[in-house]
């Protein structure tokens, strides 16, 4: 999932890197036999966002999932003006391998207090699915360009016109 084909002018076939960038890539390697230190682990995560920023916890869940993250829920943060990415353990330190891969991977900071409001959300499943949670990523500004939604593209259409034929069968006895 973090390569893509593509065919050079030349006719050469290619794998080059879905972001275009090759830090996926380095970090997979970097960490790949803690991929099933992480899996053993099976922490629950939930993503909040924590900005305005439409779309951003969902793109943000999307690409962790890609990691084999397993998220629970997504939704939005109780408020919206974190300009760092922040991670809640829950676990107090029993899942430290998920803890590692997830601050590497959002490059987000560990806050070593959980706050009382954090699990309060604006709906009661946000709220359940945080609390059976292992670790609560609230994403900031800083993740506003990576996990950014795509441009709309706008929709061009053009008028089809049909032309039926109505055929009448005259019958004879």
């Amino acid at each position: 999932n973090l390569l893509v084909a593509n065919i050079t002018q030349e006719g050469g076939y290619m794998l080059l890197p879905k972001d275009g960038t090759y830090e996926n890539l380095q970090r997979l390697f970097k960490n790949i036999f803690n991929t099933g230190k992480i899996k053993e682990e099976s922490a629950k995560i939930a993503v909040q966002n924590g900005t305005p920023i439409n779309g951003l916890a969902h793109n943000a869940a999307s690409y962790l999932e890609k990691l084999d993250y397993q998220i629970i829920s997504r939704g939005n943060a109780v408020t919206q003006d974190h300009q760092q990415t922040l991670i809640y353990d829950l676990t107090n330190g029993q899942k430290k391998n998920t803890l590692a891969g997830l601050a590497e991977a959002l490059q987000a900071d560990i806050a070593l207090e959980v706050p009382a409001d954090l699990l309060k959300t604006g709906t009661t499943t946000a709220a359940d699915n945080a609390t059976q949670a292992d670790f609560v990523v609230i994403l900031g500004f800083d993740q506003a360009e990576r996990f950014k939604m795509p441009e709309e593209q706008t929709a061009t259409t053009s008028p089809i016109t049909a032309t039926s034929t109505l055929e009448t069968a005259t019958t004879t006895n």
